[in-house]
C-alpha cells in the first residue's frame, strides 16, 4: 500500500469499509445466520422461522454493505442509511436470543448439566453481546456518518468479538463436538463430561472479561493509553483469554483423548444421549 499514493490517501475511508464488510458483513452474517439454527436446539426447544431471525440476517446483509460504500465513497446518507438498517439488524439479534431463551426457559436438562449450561449459556450471552456490538457499531455511524471518528475497532472488541463471535464459537464446539462427532456414545458422554466442568466459573470470567473490555476500551479508544481504562482493558483481556484458554484445550482433550473404557459401548439414540428436556412448552 505505501508505493501507491491513492490508495495511502484514501486509506482512512477504505479501512473502515473493509472493516464492515468482513467483520460486519462477513463474520457477523454467518455468525448470526448459523445461530437461527443452532441456538434453539441447543437451549432444547424447537427450531422454526421467527420474524426477529429475519430481521437480524437481512439488517445485517443490506446495512453492511451500504455502510462500507458510504466509507468507501465518503457518502455520508448512504452510511447513515446503511447504519440505520443494521441497528434494525442488531434488535434482530436481540430479540431472537430473547425468544429462543423464552421458548425453552420452561424446562430443565436430565443429564449433563454443566455441558447445557456452558452451551446455552455461551450461545444466548453471545448473542446480546452480538447485539450490543452491532447497536454500538452502528450508532457510531449514525452519528458521525462517513468520517473516520465514525469508525475504531477498539470499542467494539470486547462485545462484537470477545463477548460475541468468540464465545458464540466456543460455545457451538463445545455443542457440537460431543453431538455429532466421532465416536460411540460412551465417548461422547465422557466428553460432555470434560467439557461441562467449571462452567459457570468460565462463562463468568469470559463475560466478565467481555465486559470489562468493552468498559476500558472507550478512553483508550479516546487516546488515554496508561489510564484505568487501559488496566480494565488488560484485566478483561486476561480474563478472557483464561475462559477461551481453558475452553479450547478441554475441546483439544476432547478431542484428541484417548477415553480408556468406553470402546465398547455401541448403541443408544443421541435423544438418550444428551438428555431430555422435562417441563418444557410443548411445540405448537
Amino acid at each position: 500500500m505505501s508505493g501507491n499514493e491513492a490508495i495511502a490517501a484514501t486509506w482512512g475511508s477504505l479501512k473502515p469499509a473493509h472493516a464492515w464488510l468482513n467483520l460486519v458483513g462477513f463474520v457477523g452474517l454467518v455468525v448470526v445466520a448459523s445461530l437461527l439454527h443452532l441456538a434453539p436446539t441447543v437451549a432444547g426447544t424447537r427450531m422454526r422461522p421467527r420474524p426477529s431471525g429475519r430481521l437480524a440476517v437481512i439488517g445485517i446483509a443490506i446495512g453492511a454493505p451500504l455502510v462500507a460504500a458510504g466509507f468507501g465513497f465518503q457518502l455520508d446518507g448512504i452510511s447513515r442509511a446503511g447504519a440505520a438498517v443494521v441497528l434494525a439488524g442488531g434488535h434482530g439479534v436481540l430479540l431472537h436470543g430473547i425468544a429462543v431463551a423464552r421458548d425453552g426457559s420452561p424446562g430443565r436438562w436430565t443429564t449433563d448439566p454443566g455441558w447445557h449450561r456452558l452451551t446455552g449459556g455461551a450461545l444466548l450471552a453471545g448473542q446480546a453481546w452480538l447485539a450490543m456490538g452491532l447497536l454500538m457499531a452502528a450508532a457510531r455511524v449514525l452519528v458521525d456518518g462517513a468520517s473516520p471518528a465514525g469508525w475504531s475497532l477498539a470499542p467494539l472488541l470486547g462485545p462484537l468479538l470477545i463477548g460475541g463471535v468468540v464465545q458464540v464459537l466456543v460455545g457451538a464446539m463445545t455443542h457440537l463436538l460431543p453431538a455429532i462427532g466421532p465416536g460411540n456414545p460412551g465417548r461422547h458422554a465422557a466428553q460432555r463430561a470434560l467439557l461441562g466442568r467449571a462452567a459457570t466459573g468460565r462463562l463468568a470470567m469470559l463475560n466478565a472479561g467481555a465486559a470489562l473490555v468493552t468498559l476500558g476500551s472507550w478512553p483508550v479508544a479516546a487516546g488515554a493509553v496508561g489510564s484505568a481504562g487501559g488496566t480494565l482493558v488488560a484485566v478483561g483481556l486476561a480474563a478472557a483469554g483464561v475462559a477461551i484458554g481453558t475452553s479450547l484445550a478441554l475441546l483439544a482433550w476432547a478431542a484428541i483423548g484417548p477415553w480408556p473404557g468406553v470402546r465398547g459401548l455401541a448403541g443408544g439414540s443421541s435423544a438418550a444421549a444428551v438428555g431430555t428436556r422435562v417441563g418444557a412448552a410443548p411445540d405448537v
